[in-house]
């Protein structure tokens, strides 16, 4: 009888313990602080794990989101020079985030990216040079 009333308890503390959800036992600024550490020591692709469990794992607003895509994104443009990369976090701020104030900035990003790629004739320039004329 003792034996059922403890795999009866275990049961129950095991799909209890399930449904819980986790809070991050590390702090988000702890969080961002590592990741800021990783880059500042050159372990970038490092540095781009922590921002993205950082993104992943924490409440935070649109903002600092698209401020922390940034971030990413120009970690793969200036450090790693994976522009397909760096392209696909701008695309991420372009259209999850259009109301960011880095929209101007992002454009350039983007174009800069397409050059680096040698995708010159997808850049927003090139195509409104073809319409003008």
């Amino acid at each position: 009888m003792i034996k059922i009333l403890i795999l009866i308890w275990s049961i129950i503390f095991f799909l209890s313990s399930c449904t819980e959800s986790k809070s991050p036992l590390i702090p988000a600024d702890s969080k961002l602080q590592l990741a800021n550490t990783f880059y500042n020591n050159g372990l970038y692709e490092a540095s781009v794990n922590e921002y993205l469990e950082y993104l992943s794992k924490y409440s935070i607003d649109a903002n600092r989101q698209a401020s922390t895509f940034y971030t990413i994104a120009n970690i793969y443009f200036d450090r790693i020079n994976d522009y397909e990369m760096a392209l696909q976090y701008y695309f991420k701020i372009k259209y999850l985030y259009p109301e960011s104030t880095l929209r101007g900035e992002v454009g350039k990003r983007i174009v800069n990216c397409l050059e680096r790629l040698k995708r010159t004739k997808d850049t927003p320039i090139a195509m409104f040079k073809r319409t003008r004329l």
